[in-house]
């Protein structure tokens, strides 16, 4: 859908860019309240019974995001196999553009747990650069990954999550779209998603992210 221009301070247009075509075809960025969620097992109601029993649909948090969040979804089917010692990453085998790497930070050593950062496919830019997001696990993340939340900075950011893997025998099963990450613009204003197969502005947005000076401990932004 195209909006009008003259109209653009009433609302907040996200632009989503991806380097790979067959992304925006069949994971794009969309918002929550087009999202489906058929792997929720849910029972068919019937009229009387939609009209008087309390859902999940009904929740007021879940009524509320779904209009005003967005949803990110697994680019690669993939799983995680922990014990006590060690854990890996088990994807398809051929694939080459997955990433899932170990986090051996410094500061950041919960002694139950290790890290692990999974690289996402998107890169996004907003038409009100002062309007920052919540990144957070989505309502619909069945798959018991721990999702490290965090807030964005709204001029540009990238969509790399953080997991926490329990120092335990346990298997988490990611399938390919499930629904892993939710964006919550700070704003009131309307939202509207774009996802785009873009290389060059990706590759631009990238150079602009891997060239921000680091200090110790931080990040600089420029204003």
């Amino acid at each position: 859908m195209k909006l009008p221009f003259f109209n653009r301070h009433r609302y907040v247009e996200i632009r989503a860019y991806c380097d790979i075509k067959w992304y925006e075809e069949e994971i794009p960025l969309v918002l929550t309240k087009d999202a489906k969620s058929t792997h929720l097992n849910s029972r068919k109601l019937s009229t009387e019974e939609k009209r008087y029993e309390m859902t999940f649909n009904g929740c007021q948090g879940r009524i509320a995001g779904l209009r005003n969040s967005i949803t990110v979804r697994n680019h690669c089917e993939y799983d995680i196999i922990a014990d006590k010692e060690k854990w890996k990453a088990v994807v398809p085998a051929g694939n080459k553009i997955f990433i899932i790497e170990p986090q051996n930070d410094a500061i950041y050593r919960p002694k139950d747990i290790n890290v692990a950062r999974v690289t996402c496919p998107w890169l996004i830019e907003s038409s009100k650069p002062e309007v920052n997001y919540v990144l957070a696990s989505h309502i619909l993340n069945t798959t018991g990954l721990s999702i490290i939340s965090g807030v964005l900075s709204g001029k540009f950011a990238s969509l790399n999550y953080f997991i926490n893997i329990p120092k335990q025998d346990i298997t988490y099963v990611v399938p390919f779209k499930h629904p892993v990450l939710q964006l919550f613009p700070l704003t009131e204003l309307p939202v509207h998603i774009v996802s785009e197969y873009n290389p060059q502005k990706y590759h631009e947005l990238a150079a602009i992210g891997i060239s921000r000076p680091q200090f110790t401990g931080a990040f600089a932004f420029m204003k």
